[in-house]
């Protein structure tokens, strides 16, 4: 049996096929943790926090995103080698992502305070290199994992945000449903200040619509 690869490439795919390979069963079973990892993490991200720890919002999302990410990450590997195939779509995308990523790298290594630009400070998470670097995981894993060009993504997010919206609604009102104490402000949402609930709002009406017509 020979070992040598196939390759084939067909528009924006391409698939690296062992010769004389065969589906594993236990590489579908990878790429379904892949694909539930990421279903599940698109859900929680924003409706995710934890009342018992410090930064009851950017420190446990980040964890999340980080979790999430790596996750995906290890079980696509396993799936790989499980099933002795390589696929890989491109995207428009790509290089912009790739770009913002190394340009991460690249302040992070010459930042003069390394610790803070890896992992960012209490007040500002979501420019740091663990972030940028789950969200570039999780962007690829995304691409090439998806089989319906992210309808069932988009549906899970439209969900989310939904239970963003009205759990903000609601704190507004006055109307709170988790007792913490934390929890018991009218600005207090699971997105953070009542701008970024705002924000939120204008990003969630063109996909809430979208999935109308």
């Amino acid at each position: 049996m020979d070992s040598g690869y196939a390759e084939s490439a067909v528009g924006h795919d391409a698939t690296l096929v062992m010769a004389g390979s065969s589906y594993s069963e236990e590489g579908g079973v990878y790429s379904s943790i892949v694909k539930w990892s990421i279903r599940a993490g698109i859900f929680l991200m924003p409706i995710f926090f934890l009342p018992w720890t410090t930064s009851v919002l950017e420190l446990n999302k980040q964890l999340l995103l980080l979790v999430v990410a790596g996750v995906g990450l290890v079980a696509w590997l396993l799936s790989l080698v499980s099933s002795s195939q390589f696929k890989w779509r491109t995207s428009p995308f790509d290089k912009g992502v790739l770009a913002v990523l190394i340009a991460t790298i690249v302040a992070t290594v010459l930042s003069v305070s390394r610790f803070d630009s890896l992992f960012g400070v209490p007040n500002n998470l979501a420019s740091a290199l663990a972030t940028l670097s789950a969200l570039t995981v999780l962007y690829f894993l995304i691409v090439n994992t998806a089989e319906d060009k992210g309808e069932t993504l988009i549906n899970i997010l439209s969900l989310s945000l939904s239970v963003v919206l009205v759990y903000g609604l609601l704190q507004v009102l006055g109307i709170h449903i988790a007792k913490f104490s934390f929890a018991l402000s009218h600005a207090f949402n699971s997105v953070g200040s009542v701008d970024a609930l705002g924000i939120v709002v204008a990003i969630s009406l063109p996909i809430l619509g979208r999935n109308k017509t």
